[in-house]
């Protein structure tokens, strides 16, 4: 999983660098990227850990947890 992790960062990074955007306006679409990811599942904000421990006082169905694990990856990508 890390090859794959750190390949994926340089891909995210790349793409960014290929907009040609000052830094502010990279922020600015990193911020609307994950906030449109947070809209899907508002599990993307923070660092995990009360959605870890929600789930495993109530186990979610197998499909929510790769929904927020996908969504938590794209929004740190």
């Amino acid at each position: 999983c890390g090859p794959l992790f750190i390949w994926l960062m340089d891909y995210s990074h790349r793409g960014f660098v290929r907009l040609k955007l000052s830094p502010p306006w990279q922020l600015a679409l990193g911020g609307l990227i994950v906030g449109m990811l947070s809209l899907i599942t508002p599990a993307v904000w923070g660092n995990g850990y009360s959605v870890v421990q929600s789930y495993l006082l109530s186990p979610p169905l197998f499909s929510v947890i790769i929904i927020v694990f996908i969504c938590k990856l794209l929004a740190v990508l």
